[in-house]
């Protein structure tokens, strides 16, 4: 192809996408006044939220007539409150706890947590003041009533992504192990939620190790777990 061949190719090309162009714009529809755009209208509803909320509106119309007193431990991003303004669901965090500093200061940032931790110890510690009120005495003078609990703990020990995972020993011997079936259950204990949801990885349901085929969801224990895998 001579220089002239290639320059007339490139003319032609450009005139059909100016052609496409003024077609698109003689059919479209005119687009709203910016302003008068909300942020919200902007932002798709997730997939989740239309039937959890006709589940809800069909098992508790009315809801409780109060705030969900949540508790949340091992908070992480505290997803749980996003889910609860997702649903448009009257809730307050009682009390949150992480043992990372950036974990928690996303959480100041982003709502409205009433009690703030450092670890799941310090929430059980009721004679000690929280973070955020740093007050010299106790935060309750008596235990809230707290509806719900949500546990993000520690996946480390099972996750399927760790090498030695299904080495014998390997899951009970990790450091994280504990907090999850010892400081978690004394953590229940002591709150008394009304009901909650622990979140952990796939792995948690799979065989501790090849020589046996009992995962760490199978533990025997006091609570009723329903397990459910995204």
């Amino acid at each position: 192809m001579s220089w002239a061949e290639a320059a007339e190719s490139h003319v032609i090309s450009q005139q059909l996408q100016i052609d496409s162009i003024d077609e698109a714009e003689a059919v479209r529809s005119q687009s709203p006044n910016p302003e008068s755009i909300s942020e919200t209208s902007l932002q798709p509803e997730l997939f989740w939220v239309a039937p959890l909320k006709r589940f809800i509106d069909s098992h508790a119309p009315g809801g409780l007539g109060r705030p969900v007193q949540i508790l949340s431990g091992c908070s992480g991003t505290l997803a749980e409150a996003s889910v609860f303004e997702a649903l448009q669901l009257d809730a307050s965090v009682v009390s949150a706890s992480d043992t990372d500093a950036s974990a928690r200061a996303f959480m100041t940032e982003n709502f409205q947590v009433q009690h703030l931790y450092d670890t799941m110890e310090s929430q059980m510690a009721s004679h000690k003041p929280c973070l955020t009120c740093k007050r010299s005495g106790p935060c309750f003078s008596e235990e809230p009533v707290l509806d719900m609990f949500v546990a993000g703990l520690p996946c480390q020990p099972f996750s399927l992504q760790r090498v030695k995972r299904f080495c014998q020993g390997s899951v009970k011997s990790h450091k994280s192990y504990d907090t999850c079936f010892g400081q978690f259950f004394e953590w229940l204990d002591f709150h008394n939620p009304s009901c909650g949801v622990f979140e952990n990885v796939k792995g948690f349901g799979e065989a501790e190790d090849h020589q046996g085929s009992t995962s760490p969801l199978d533990r025997p224990g006091t609570v009723t777990v329903v397990p459910t895998f995204f």
